[in-house]
């Protein structure tokens, strides 16, 4: 597991049992903790690289790792000064098979793009567009065109915005479309109805729920279907089949009120069943969440950043 905390980035190595050993920590140089931090291979050394958003100091950081469970100390990517990365996201952007890195900054309220050359060096960072207060940030193609796009959550206008690419590095039409009475803060994308077309489901805090807007191939989403928490602010999601049906479900961390965290069961159309709360064994949620198969019984598991600690949760089908 990989995760921050404090200034550092940490790396929790699993024993492939549901246990894990000591954290390694790596120094960010920053006064806050990243607020994303993305696993893949950058320089095309078959590797696993990290790659984090530091908006204390306005960079994004790489490490790079060895294939051991270690890695070099941090690279600074400079994006410059005022700069605020909040959010990234990794994915090819211009066609060249190589990685590219998109980042919501906070600072100036753009996206930013930052195209790589495959061995772990970044062209100049250039803008794409911007919303007010931008937050989170996903990539893929959804409109079906095999071209790379990406989609936004927006606080200002309460939208999230589309920016639709070329294949080339560069995008065209942008569209938005507006969310629940509340503030969009994490977009997580996945095909939720199995028609080959990606949808977005949307962390919405104030509003107090989950909102999944369907795609299609014409650049226009279905109005969305909304899942309401309670009195619970959703601030993570999680996608994976939980339950072995072969449907995609949901996982969702919240802060506040009562404290735990939730399923929502899908059904393969895109619609998401009763919710299912689960207890977490600290008293305030938590702040981030992923799904991985932690012991190897083919069962998928839930983890919950809550703060400075992990809390696992092991599942049994």
């Amino acid at each position: 597991g990989i995760c921050g905390s404090d200034n550092n980035v940490a790396v929790i190595l699993g024993y492939g049992n549901g246990s894990f050993g000591t954290p390694t920590m790596y120094l960010t140089g920053s006064n806050i903790p990243p607020t994303v931090i993305i696993v893949v291979d950058l320089n095309g050394d078959n590797y696993l690289d990290i790659v984090a958003a530091d908006p204390g100091e306005g960079n994004v950081l790489l490490f790079f790792g060895y294939g051991n469970g270690s890695f070099q100390e941090r690279m600074v990517l400079f994006m410059g000064g005022g700069s605020g990365p909040i959010s990234l996201a990794v994915d090819d952007l211009n066609g060249d098979s190589f990685p590219d890195i998109a980042v919501t900054n906070i600072g100036y309220n753009q996206v930013v793009v930052m195209l790589g050359y495959g061995t772990g060096s970044f062209q100049a960072p250039y803008t794409v567009g911007g919303c007010g207060d931008l937050f989170s940030i996903v990539i893929g193609d959804f409109d079906g065109d095999s071209c790379v796009d990406i989609a936004t959550a927006c606080n200002g206008p309460q939208i999230v915005m589309m920016y639709f690419g070329y294949c080339d590095g560069t995008f065209g039409q942008e569209i938005s479309f507006s969310m629940p009475d509340g503030y969009p803060l994490l977009l997580i994308a996945a095909d939720f109805n199995n028609d080959s077309y990606l949808d977005i489901a949307v962390a919405v805090i104030v509003a107090d729920c989950i909102s999944v807007v369907l795609g299609n191939d014409s650049r226009t989403f279905k109005p969305q279907n909304n899942y309401y928490t309670g009195d619970n602010d959703p601030v993570a999601i999680a996608v994976g089949d939980l339950n072995g049906d072969g449907y995609l479900d949901m996982a969702v961390a919240y802060i506040f009120g009562d404290g735990n965290m939730m399923i929502l069961p899908g059904s393969g159309d895109g619609t998401f069943g009763e919710i299912i709360s689960l207890s977490l064994e600290v008293y305030n949620g938590g702040n981030s969440i992923a799904i991985s198969d932690l012991n190897g019984d083919s069962c998928l598991d839930i983890i919950v950043g809550t703060g400075y600690n992990l809390d696992i949760l092991l599942h049994t089908c």
